[in-house]
């Protein structure tokens, strides 16, 4: 049976109860997530926006994220829209997608002319409805760095613009930049250890360890690699420099499945998008009964072929040698770290209870009639990743 090419959400009359009930359950229980702290002045800063049509625009470290923004915005009263990839919504179990399409939630193709997730995009728009809006287009899994944003996801605001203008809608469209960040409740410095510990026994490191956490977080980079480029056929050297050598093995990687699944790439985007598109045309060639449980956790006994390919791109893409190094907090190498346990083991046991942090912009913008991008679409400010590595 073909899966769906639309998610759109349900209209639902207790929908703004449910974002904020379900949400808290949801964030406690199976995110680890003790506390979203969401204060002054960011609480009247978002108020102040949503006076008029609003798009509020975050960084997007986790697949938590949208419940985090949609307890964020139910504080205030406001069940906002949110845009989630076609390819998330179709992994992800019945339950959840129809709680998720319940709150708001509806799906985009990215990457391809998703007519349907447009039209819905821009007739809330024009009825100053919420949206929440993710632009880097993709989970980063880095807790304080962002992606590049796609270009081609921020046209979808100006054209609700446009169509309000078009219906003599006096107020300007508003894009919100917003901030999370996820922080650890409890030391983490023994769970790190144990981490590397593992890693370590899987990747066969033997010998002592490096005295510095920094020194053996390298050694193990290193040894990922060259795992990972026995499996793709030696195509990195281990003489490269770090970020030289990642980005020749995901290449590679990436290449090898899109010929087994027999697509072009668009290699004039980002990465993250011709990894949707991998993604896409995988769901396309497969069952529901065969998907249900990939990526998002992916059993150690479904970790072969395909699938296995899919999930290192998804893991390893992103990661730069220098990102625990810039600020070697403990949430940074559990974003490391974590990654590789999922590489390695398909397990991610390295875990811990958080609290979430959520910021608004001081500034924000109002989109307007022929502004373009570059003039417009300002995401975030450009020392964010600093801002973030101190909240």
């Amino acid at each position: 049976m073909a899966l769906p090419t639309f998610y759109p959400p349900i209209e639902h009359p207790a929908a703004l109860f449910l974002a904020k009930q379900a949400g808290l359950q949801l964030t406690r229980r199976w995110m680890r997530i003790d506390a979203i702290e969401f204060r002054e002045p960011d609480r009247s800063r978002l108020a102040a926006a949503l006076r008029g049509p609003v798009v509020v625009c975050p960084n997007h470290p986790s697949y938590h994220d949208i419940a985090v923004m949609l307890i964020a915005l139910g504080t205030l009263d406001v069940l906002g829209m949110t845009m989630s990839a076609w390819e998330a919504m179709a992994f992800i179990p019945l339950w959840l997608r129809t709680l998720g399409r319940s709150v708001g939630c509806y799906s985009i193709r990215r990457g391809s002319l998703d007519r349907e997730a447009r039209k819905l995009t821009v007739d809330s728009l024009v009825k100053a409805r919420a949206l929440v809006f993710f632009p880097e287009g993709n989970v980063n899994g880095l807790n304080d760095w962002l992606e590049p944003y796609y270009p081609q996801l921020a046209w979808l605001p100006f054209e609700g613009q446009q169509a309000r203008l078009a219906r003599g809608l006096g107020a300007s469209l508003m894009m919100v930049p917003a901030a999370i960040k996820y922080v650890y409740q409890q030391p983490m410095e023994a769970a790190i250890a144990a981490s590397m510990a593992r890693l370590e026994e899987r990747l066969g490191l033997s010998g002592p360890a490096p005295d510095d956490r920094l020194d053996r977080l390298q050694r193990l980079f290193g040894a990922c690699l060259d795992w990972v480029d026995r499996h793709a056929g030696g195509v990195a050297p281990a003489a490269l420099a770090f970020d030289e050598r990642m980005e020749l093995l995901l290449s590679r990687v990436e290449q090898s499945c899109a010929e087994r699944l027999g697509v072009d790439l668009p290699m004039d985007r980002p990465r993250g998008l011709r990894l949707s598109s991998l993604y896409q045309s995988y769901l396309e060639h497969a069952t529901p009964r065969g998907v249900r449980h990939f990526p998002h956790p992916l059993p150690a006994a479904l970790w072969s072929g395909l699938k296995r390919d899919l999930e290192l791109l998804h893991h390893l893409h992103g990661l730069r040698d220098s990102y625990v190094a810039e600020y070697p907090s403990a949430e940074r190498y559990s974003d490391v770290l974590g990654r590789l346990e999922r590489v390695m083991t398909g397990e991610q046991e390295l875990v811990g209870r958080r609290r979430v942090i959520v910021k608004i912009g001081r500034e924000y913008w109002a989109v307007e009639r022929g502004a373009t991008l570059a003039d417009r679409y300002r995401l975030m400010p450009d020392q964010l990743p600093e801002q973030l590595s101190k909240l």
